[in-house]
């Protein structure tokens, strides 16, 4: 079945009442972005297929590795009449030419599932978006990515805002305040962690500056902006992230974000790059051109000084003589 734009597939209140449910699935009309978009209340994100990239959605890896379950299409008729589509495709565990039938659930928790009907007469899951606790909307709270043990932990330069045990909805805060205005600038900078996902549904692609310096720039120059990352898609493509930053996951695809901190919550090394060098490079002719005139004025006094030494020398020289005399001419 192919999934058009403004269709939306909404789950039951429970597993035995039809009733329409919390949660709705389907495409995403309220942006310019390719992508299936799951909703808590129809208002609330609460899952993301990521953005489609011309073969698979960057929230579903089972779409683009070798060992692939689904496989996928989406097909622009016109501006406005868009569709995609998922075959399920056969794996090692499935004998090749069997003729397979598949149905999609959105249950009651908010978790979309995909299931085969095998050979034994049993329905059997093949994939779902529920990938544990860290699959849950927002579980970490602000700045806080889960691990895949379903633990919660702040990002650098972030503490708990609640110390307690279970503070994990509570998020986390920063411990150094930004400091960004439009008349004195910024003195912030950016800390790269890698191995940290944010949702790509909440970010802003940005194209002007195809970058990865552009792409800093346009983000350090917007006080709301506050990670971004320089992805190597074809073409590369700028991502902004604005506001607080939720649904953080550790991941392992090794991709750099870059999240915004104040400058006392850099390390030294980056503080060096970014600001003590060009302080270096304004204060090093001053500071040589001290040194030079010192210079002179230590080696102006010397002479003077060995000067006046040579004159003193010369004077008590000349007084010797007419001291022995008027010495000799007393004793006569």
């Amino acid at each position: 079945m192919n999934m058009w734009n403004g269709m939306k597939l909404t789950s039951w209140k429970s597993s035995v009442d039809p009733g329409s449910g919390l949660f709705s699935y389907g495409m995403d009309i309220s942006s310019r972005k390719t992508q299936l978009v799951m909703t808590y209340n129809n208002s609330v994100p609460y899952w993301s297929s990521g953005e489609w990239t011309g073969s698979y959605f960057t929230n579903i890896p089972e779409g683009k590795n070798a060992t692939k379950i689904l496989e996928t299409s989406c097909v622009s008729v016109s501006p406005s009449r868009l569709y995609c589509q998922f075959r399920v495709i056969p794996t090692g565990y499935i004998p090749t030419g069997h003729i397979l039938t598949g149905r999609t659930l959105l249950n009651e928790n908010g978790e979309l599932k995909v299931y085969l009907w095998m050979d034994d007469g049993t329905w059997t899951e093949v994939w779902s978006t529920y990938r544990g606790q860290c699959s849950d909307y927002e579980i970490c709270g602000a700045y806080g990515p889960c691990n895949a043990s379903d633990v919660c932990s702040c990002i650098e330069g972030f503490s708990p805002k609640n110390d307690s045990q279970g503070w994990w909805s509570s998020g986390c805060a920063r411990r150094r305040s930004l400091q960004c205005s439009v008349t004195t600038g910024t003195t912030d900078g950016f800390l790269e962690t890698k191995n940290r996902y944010l949702p790509e549904e909440e970010a802003v692609s940005y194209n002007n500056e195809p970058t990865m310096e552009g792409c800093r720039t346009d983000c350090l120059n917007n006080c709301s902006c506050t990670a971004f990352a320089f992805v190597f898609y074809d073409p590369p493509t700028c991502r902004l992230w604005f506001g607080d930053l939720f649904k953080m996951r550790v991941s392992s695809d090794n991709q750099s974000i870059f999240i915004r901190l104040a400058a006392s919550e850099l390390p030294h090394s980056t503080l060096e790059r970014s600001s003590k060098a060009p302080l270096l490079l304004i204060l090093l002719p001053s500071v040589t051109a001290f040194f030079v005139v010192l210079a002179a004025l230590l080696a102006a006094f010397i002479l003077w000084k060995r000067r006046r030494l040579q004159k003193k020398s010369v004077e008590e020289d000349e007084d010797v003589p007419i001291m022995l005399k008027m010495f000799t001419y007393k004793e006569l």
